[in-house]
């Protein structure tokens, strides 16, 4: 019995002898290797990774502009989404981008530049506070000479969160509006014009600048919290990455107004000149124009498509090649910081407004808001300054072009309550537009 259990233990030990030569064997077999690097199919190229998630970004960013672009994305392809801790009004939930690559996007066939209208006929929109939590968005009908032709149309916005405390920014064709609040982070909403019915500005991803609308009234130039620059469409979709962050972006964009460039402002640290660049919109050949001491923002481009205005050391204005920079003035700056100067539909004249309070007048609804304020209108030829009104009064905010540059309205406190009054650009013809005893801002004139 002892010899058949050794006989079965030199048996088990021989087979396992045997298993375990025949696995050497074969793994170093040249058969079973791997190909040779001259054999294996090549891999597909690896996109660039982007840069670490925005949460584990530092200060002092640097941007970093890539020519050549990568494959396309999608605003579906990642994220998770956050919820920001609660405040005295419940914040929505937003959805993370994925990580910043720059691809390019499609090329826009050049936009018709809109020449100056015969007339000032068209519609003035605005906002009217109606109690303490209600805002409608009111449209008026104004005649080929800016007179009233009836009485305002009063629809109720679908949100009214973000119009009691947000800065409007109206499409270029006036159809749409961005109300834009500024808290922990900025949100808001894009309204139709004509219907009040609102959606959730781009979809309810994350960003941390919205720089202005594109041209074709579609898409919006954002800031996204990684520090890239991307222009997207209202909802969110169809995303084009403009500028890809090494750490950090952007804080200043315009598009052009036939839709073919995009400027912005790239500030590395505080302590160096801010460079102002310029992109294609399609997400191609980024070039640098000028450095700017100090901060360049506050972009507006000149209807014509030839000068770019914006806020820098006092008001400024450059030729869209980065050639002859000039010097507008200061105009008292310390004031709002999220609304752009207003072009006339000539492109000769800009129309500012001052506070000799330095407090802001871009947000809110009290009387504040008018303390020290003025419209000032600044020929960027000459740069040659005055008031819009000559009777030396305060109080006057919100300036909005007629469609043939002849006009302008505005909104004043002069008669006891804010309402909706318009000049002609000289000065002179002043009169009042609205008498409904109801706070108002925020007007645009939309042509027909």
């Amino acid at each position: 019995m002892r010899m058949t259990f050794r006989a079965l233990a030199l048996l088990a030990a021989l087979v396992l002898f045997i298993v375990i030569a025949i696995r050497t064997f074969v793994r170093s077999s040249p058969a079973s290797a791997p190909a040779s690097p001259t054999e294996a199919t090549p891999a597909p190229a690896t996109p660039y990774p982007g840069p670490p998630a925005w949460e584990t970004l530092v200060p002092t960013p640097v941007l970093v502009i890539r020519g050549t672009p990568g494959p396309a994305v999608t605003p579906e392809s990642g994220g998770t989404g956050e919820v920001f801790p609660p405040t005295d009004t419940p914040w929505p939930t937003f959805t993370p981008y994925p990580s910043s690559t720059l691809r390019p996007g499609p090329a826009d066939t050049p936009r018709p530049l809109v020449e100056p209208a015969k007339d000032a006929s068209g519609v003035i929109h605005y906002l009217v506070k109606q109690g303490e939590n209600d805002v409608s968005l009111a449209s008026l009908p104004v005649d080929i000479d800016g007179l009233a032709k009836g009485s305002s149309e009063l629809i109720k916005l679908s949100s009214s969160d973000y119009p009691l405390e947000g800065c409007v920014y109206p499409s270029p064709d006036k159809s749409r509006m961005a109300i834009i609040v500024i808290k922990e982070r900025p949100v808001g909403s894009v309204f139709d014009t004509y219907t009040g019915e609102g959606i959730p500005m781009i979809g309810g991803l994350y960003f941390d600048y919205f720089f202005n609308w594109y041209s074709d009234s579609n898409r919006v130039l954002v800031g996204r919290p990684d520090g890239g620059l991307w222009l997207m469409n209202a909802d969110g979709k169809n995303q084009t990455p403009l500028a890809v962050p090494g750490l950090g972006g952007p804080i200043a964009a315009a598009s052009s107004p036939d839709g073919q460039k995009v400027i912005f402002t790239l500030l590395t640290d505080v302590y160096s000149p801010s460079e102002i660049w310029v992109v294609n919109a399609d997400g191609r050949e980024a070039n640098k124009l000028i450095d700017i001491a100090g901060t360049a923002s506050l972009f507006a481009w000149s209807p014509d498509g030839t000068k770019v205005a914006f806020l820098g050391d006092g008001w400024m204005a450059i030729d869209a090649d980065g050639s002859n920079l000039r010097q507008l003035g200061y105009f008292g700056l310390a004031q709002c910081y999220f609304t752009t100067p207003t072009w006339s539909p000539d492109s000769r004249n800009l129309a500012i407004v001052t506070s000799d309070t330095g407090e802001s007048f871009c947000q809110g609804w009290s009387d504040q808001v008018f303390k020290g304020t003025n419209i000032l209108l600044i020929d960027v030829e000459s740069g040659e300054a005055r008031p819009l009104l000559s009777d030396g009064s305060q109080g006057n905010i919100d300036p909005a072009w007629s469609p043939d540059g002849k006009q302008i309205a505005f909104v004043s406190n002069r008669s006891g309550a804010p309402e909706i009054w318009a000049v002609n650009a000289d000065g002179s013809n002043l009169r009042q537009l609205t008498g409904a005893g109801e706070y108002v801002r925020f007007p645009f004139w939309q042509r027909p």
